[in-house]
C-alpha cells in the first residue's frame, strides 16, 4: 500500500480529482487530497493589463469579473500551510494536478514543496500536459494525458522501487534535456464513482479546513460528474476541444467522444442521491451519445436519481430528436448554458471555426424558454477580427434571442497553449489592446439584449454616449434597476429560479392530487398557485413562527403517513430539510422533491 497525495488548485471539488482517489482506494492505496486556495470569482475595476490568471468576463450586471489569484492570490502563510500539511500526511507519491493559469502558482510553490518534501512529485492535468517543459524543472516527472487507466500501475511501480522512466505518458528532465515518452492510448472510461477521501484539506483565508468541516467555506449541495468526456466540437480557441490533438500527433485514434455506460452513471448518482446534494452538474462539454440511449440515460435519471441538473445539450441532436428534451425536462432539466461566441456565423467559422449555425441555437433556446429552463448566453469578446459589420450581426442575434430566463455572459478571448487560435490571430499578435473599446462593445451587447429595438438605435446614434463606456454602463444599471431587471439563475433560493417550473412539470405529468409541503410560508407563497388543484394534506412549517399558512403540521405526522404521498420541499433551506428527512424520517413512504 502507498500513501498517495494528491493536490489541486483553486478548486473545491474535482472530478478528475475524485476519480483518481476512487481508482487508488480501490487498488488499496490510502490516498489524501488538499485542495489549495477555494474557486473565487468577483468585480475588478479594471481589466488585467498583462498576464490574465483567469479567464476574465463582464456578467450581466455590467461588472467586470475576475477570480482566482485576480481576486484571492495566496499567501506565504498559506504556501506554509500546505508545506506542513503535506509534510504531516508524509506521502510515497505527491500528485499535483494544475490547470495553464495555475502556471505562475506552481512556479512559486512547487520548488519550496521540493525542498522539503521527501515524496516522488509528479505533476498533471491540462497544464502541464500542454506544457511539460514548464514544469518538468520543477518535478520529479510530469504525466501528460489522462492518468485514469494507468495511475495504479504507476504508484505500484514507484512504491515498489522500479524506475518509472521507460513509463508512457512520462516526461522528466535528464542531463538538462527533456525527455517525453510516448503517450498511452486514453483507453475506457473504467471508473463507477467518485471518492472524496476523509483525509480531505481545503486550504483558504489563512487557514486549513478540514472535511468534516467544509461547510463553512464550501457549498455542499452541488455533485458534480460527466456521461462522458470529450468535445464534438474543435474550436479554435478550446483546449478541450482540442485535447486529442496531443494523441493524433502520435497516432492514436481517439473518439471524439467517449461515454460511459448509462448505468455507471446512474449507480453513482444514485449513491449521492440520499445526501446533502440538491443539484447535480454534467461537467460534459456537450453531453450526447445516440439518441435512444441518451433518451434512456434521462428516464433511469427521473426513476432512480430526479434531482434538478445543469447539462450542456446539442441544439441540432434536440432539433431532430425533441424527445430527448422531453425526457431531460422531467428527469430534472433546469439550467443550461448556449454558446453563440460572435452573432456572425462568418466570425465563428473562420476564426472560432466553430460549425454550429445560430439558425439552430436560436430554434433550440425558443423552445427552451417554452419549458422554462434558464439560459447563459456566452459571447465572446476582445476579439481582434470582429469589425462593426460583426457587432452589427450580433446586436441583431441578440435582439432575436427569447429572453425570459435567459442572461449573458461575456467572456474575455484567453490565448491557450497549443490552441489554434494563436496562428489564425497572428497578424494581430502584436496590437495593442483597447480594453476601453473592447468594454464598450461589451455594454452595447447588454443594453442590447434588454431594450427595445428603437430605443438602441437611438443610443448607437448618440456620440455622447458611444464615446464613453462610462456612460453606456450607467445607462444599463439605471435601465435595468429602474424596470426591475434581475437574473436569477439555477438558485433553489429564490423560487421561480428553478422550483416552480419543476414542481409544475412534476405535478402536471404524475397528477398528484393528495401532496405533502415542507417549506416556508414566504418561498411557498412565490409559487402557491402551482398547487391548486391539489390537497395539501399537511403544510410542516420550516419557520413555524412564521404566520402565512394557518393549519400547520409538526415534521412528526410524517411518521404516521402510510400511504405513497409526494412531498414537495418549498423552502430555500432545502439541503436543510433533506438531510432532516434522511436521517429521522428515513422510511417515508412517497417520493420526496427538491
Amino acid at each position: 500500500m502507498a500513501k498517495v497525495t494528491l493536490v489541486s488548485f483553486y478548486n473545491d471539488f474535482s472530478v478528475g480529482i475524485n476519480v483518481l482517489s476512487s481508482i487508488l482506494i480501490e487498488a488499496g492505496h490510502d490516498v489524501s487530497v488538499i485542495f489549495f486556495k477555494l474557486p473565487k470569482k468577483g468585480s475588478m475595476d479594471w481589466f488585467s493589463e498583462e498576464a490574465v490568471e483567469f479567464m476574465e468576463a463582464v456578467d450581466s450586471y455590467g461588472n467586470i469579473l475576475g477570480g482566482n489569484a485576480e481576486i484571492s492570490r495566496w499567501t506565504d502563510t498559506e504556501v506554509e500551510l500546505l508545506i506542513n500539511q503535506i509534510c504531516e500526511l508524509s506521502p510515497d507519491v505527491l500528485c499535483f494536478s494544475s490547470r495553464t493559469m495555475d502556471n505562475t502558482l506552481a512556479r512559486e510553490v512547487y520548488p519550496k514543496v521540493r525542498l522539503r518534501v521527501d515524496s516522488v512529485i509528479l505533476a498533471g492535468g491540462f497544464g502541464p500536459s500542454l506544457n511539460p517543459e514548464i514544469y518538468a524543472d520543477m518535478v520529479d516527472y510530469v504525466f501528460v494525458g489522462e492518468a485514469e487507466n494507468c495511475i495504479v500501475e504507476l504508484v505500484d511501480a514507484i512504491v515498489s522501487g522500479e524506475s518509472i522512466k521507460g513509463f508512457d505518458s512520462i516526461s522528466y528532465l535528464e542531463g538538462g534535456e527533456l525527455i517525453r515518452n510516448k503517450l498511452a492510448p486514453p483507453g475506457v472510461l473504467k471508473f463507477k464513482k467518485q471518492i472524496i477521501p476523509e483525509e480531505t484539506f481545503y486550504i483558504d483565508g489563512d487557514k486549513i479546513i478540514s472535511y468534516a468541516d467544509r461547510g463553512e467555506v464550501v457549498k455542499t449541495h452541488t455533485y458534480s460528474t460527466f456521461l462522458g468526456r470529450g468535445c464534438i466540437s474543435t474550436c479554435s480557441y478550446c483546449s478541450t476541444g482540442n485535447w486529442l490533438t496531443l494523441y493524433k500527433n502520435e497516432g492514436h485514434t481517439v473518439s471524439r467522444r467517449r461515454n460511459r455506460p448509462v448505468e455507471d452513471v446512474i449507480e453513482e448518482l444514485k449513491g449521492v442521491r440520499d445526501t446533502e446534494i440538491t443539484f447535480v452538474h454534467f461537467r460534459d462539454e456537450f453531453m450526447t451519445t445516440g439518441a435512444k440511449e441518451l433518451e434512456h440515460f434521462f428516464e433511469l435519471y427521473e426513476r432512480e436519481v430526479n434531482l434538478p441538473f445543469w447539462a450542456y445539450l446539442v441544439p441540432k441532436q434536440i432539433l431532430a430528436h425533441p424527445n430527448i428534451l422531453k425526457k431531460a425536462l422531467d428527469a430534472g432539466f433546469v439550467d443550461t448554458e448556449m454558446g453563440f461566441q460572435s452573432g456572425s456565423d462568418s466570425i465563428n467559422r473562420s476564426v472560432f471555426t466553430r460549425n454550429l449555425p445560430h439558425k439552430e441555437t436560436v430554434e433550440y433556446s425558443w423552445m427552451l424558454e417554452k419549458h422554462n429552463v434558464n439560459r447563459q448566453y456566452d459571447f465572446i469578446i476582445f476579439n481582434p477580427a470582429e469589425r462593426p459589420e460583426h457587432h452589427k450581426e450580433t446586436f441583431k442575434l441578440l435582439q432575436a434571442l427569447p429572453k425570459k430566463r435567459a442572461k449573458l455572459f461575456l467572456p474575455r478571448l484567453y490565448y491557450f497553449p497549443l490552441v489554434p487560435i494563436h496562428e489564425i490571430l497572428a497578424e494581430y499578435r502584436d496590437v495593442p489592446i483597447d480594453f476601453e473599446h473592447y468594454y464598450s462593445i461589451a455594454l452595447l451587447f447588454l443594453i442590447c439584449f434588454v431594450v427595445k429595438e428603437n430605443e438602441f438605435d437611438q443610443i448607437l446614434n448618440d456620440e455622447k454616449m458611444m464615446g464613453s463606456w462610462q456612460k453606456l454602463r450607467d445607462y444599463y444599471r439605471e435601465y435595468i434597476e429602474s424596470h426591475g431587471i434581475e437574473f436569477p439563475f439555477g438558485s433553489h433560493a429564490v423560487a421561480d429560479s428553478i422550483t416552480t417550473p419543476r414542481y409544475e412539470r412534476i405535478l402536471k405529468k404524475h397528477g398528484y392530487r393528495d401532496v405533502i409541503v415542507w417549506g416556508d410560508d414566504g418561498y411557498f407563497n412565490d409559487m402557491e398557485s402551482i398547487f391548486a388543484d391539489t390537497n395539501i394534506v399537511h403544510f410542516i412549517s420550516d419557520l413555524p413562527e412564521q404566520g402565512g399558512v394557518s393549519e400547520k403540521s409538526s415534521p412528526e405526522v410524517l411518521k404516521g403517513v402510510k400511504d405513497e404521498i409526494p412531498l414537495f420541499i418549498c423552502s430555500r433551506r432545502k439541503q436543510e430539510i433533506k438531510l432532516k428527512m434522511l436521517s429521522e424520517y428515513s422510511d417515508y413512504p412517497g417520493r420526496v422533491y427538491v
